[in-house]
């Protein structure tokens, strides 16, 4: 069987193992000069070996220190072999060498796998100055990629997902690695003891050295970036706003999509804005009385109908539209929906409102913005659009139109 030592040796030189068990957490030390000992009982010289044309198990090379294994006086070269009395698997080289203290390719099974100092093939965790590696408990092949394992009887490792680089088999410990996926990827961290982390995390950030909370989804494990709802560990819902560039909560006044929101300075909880000053609504809204119409027209001198209500909520750091590439009276109708704040009766609008005209809420045709009852009269102040007199009206006040389908703001 042909075998390549894997090439990081040639990099990092060898690491000695110390200890004997091939299915339990191995470590590394310096190396030294010593002479093979696998443990088998009897060793004879190579010499006695190579002579005696019928021989067949261990011989050790008063030269160098090297092991063999010879059967029916054929040394044994490019090939496995399982000891029963050792309980262990070896492996040969082309000059005959048993392999030892080394990561070795075994191109007919294609997996890397790496053999103590004594020769055995190594199983379970291992450790070296390098990094910590995971060897298959019954194939001893040396993981890569993503693994779901149970190692806490190794002692620092936990059960779960774990992380070994694809390329170096270095596990993840105490990091954040970038997962590729159908739908793009994700960044998903590993825990302290190894284990992709899931919920809620505190801790001190590599990149500026203060502690945060991130947020890793429960069952992909993904980090969640930007405007969020989760579920705290008291059980407790939230919406909060994570950073798109290092993913950790956020806090005060933040702009997101163009609307500015304000989030809990202590618990990062976005502030309930279903309770913000209609005056202040309305205030903003009558300080644009008069400016002119213009189709698709999104402020702060000009305006469409839907742009005027979306200006205004986004002066008041209100939130009324998914994302900024589509801030129609759909999006906000939709929106308000979702939150929980629209209604269907004048009797049941506040000041401050969204109005929404049209046949249906499928069909909508106008927004305006709700300023009360004026003399009797229910009022809206809106971006008209309608021309009189060969003028097209701006934003102006009037009544109410008949096809008023509903109107509200969203409660989070």
């Amino acid at each position: 069987m042909a075998a390549n030592k894997h090439p990081f040796r040639h990099l990092f030189g060898s690491a000695l193992i110390l200890g004997t068990a091939t299915a339990g957490l191995v470590t590394s030390a310096p190396s030294t000069a010593y002479a093979v000992d696998n443990g088998a009982s009897s060793i004879v010289s190579l010499e006695q070996a190579q002579s005696n044309g019928a021989y067949t198990g261990w011989a050790r090379s008063d030269e160098n220190g090297e092991m063999y294994w010879f059967s029916n006086g054929e040394m044994y070269r490019n090939k496995e072999l399982y000891d029963a009395e050792t309980e262990s698997w070896y492996y040969f080289h082309e000059d005959g060498t048993m392999s030892h203290d080394e990561e070795v390719w075994l191109s007919e099974l294609n997996k890397w796998v790496r053999y103590d100092e004594q020769g055995h093939m190594i199983h379970g965790v291992f450790v070296e100055e390098r990094g910590t590696y995971y060897f298959d408990e019954w194939t001893g092949e040396m993981l890569h990629g993503e693994a779901e394992l149970s190692l806490e009887r190794y002692g620092n490792y936990g059960t779960g997902w774990f992380y070994f680089d694809t390329w170096t088999g270095v596990m993840a410990i105490d990091e954040d690695v970038y997962l590729p996926t159908d739908d793009g990827g994700k960044w998903v961290r590993y825990d302290t003891d190894g284990t992709m982390v899931h919920g809620e995390d505190q801790r001190v950030s590599k990149a500026d050295g203060q502690v945060h909370w991130w947020y890793f989804d429960t069952m992909t494990g993904a980090m969640q970036k930007g405007l969020t709802t989760i579920t705290t560990s008291d059980g407790t819902e939230k919406t909060v706003l994570y950073d798109e560039t290092f993913g950790w909560m956020l806090y005060g006044t933040q702009e997101v999509d163009g609307v500015r929101l304000t989030f809990d300075e202590m618990t990062g909880a976005l502030l309930d804005t279903a309770n913000v000053d209609s005056n202040e609504i309305v205030r903003i809204a009558l300080s644009k009385l008069g400016a002119p119409y213009q189709h698709a027209g999104l402020g702060p001198n000009a305006f469409s109908c839907d742009g005027f209500t979306a200006w205004v909520y986004d002066q008041a750091g209100v939130k009324v539209y998914d994302s900024r590439v589509d801030s129609s009276f759909n999006a906000q109708s939709e929106y308000i929906r979702d939150h929980g704040g629209m209604v269907t009766s004048i009797d049941e609008l506040e000041p401050g409102d969204i109005l929404f005209f049209g046949s249906s809420w499928n069909n909508l045709r106008h927004a305006a913005i709700y300023l009360g009852v004026v003399d009797g009269t229910p009022k809206m102040i809106h971006a008209a659009g309608h021309y009189v007199n060969g003028v097209r009206i701006g934003v102006t006040i009037g009544p109410l139109d008949r096809d008023f389908l509903g109107g509200g703001h969203p409660h989070y």
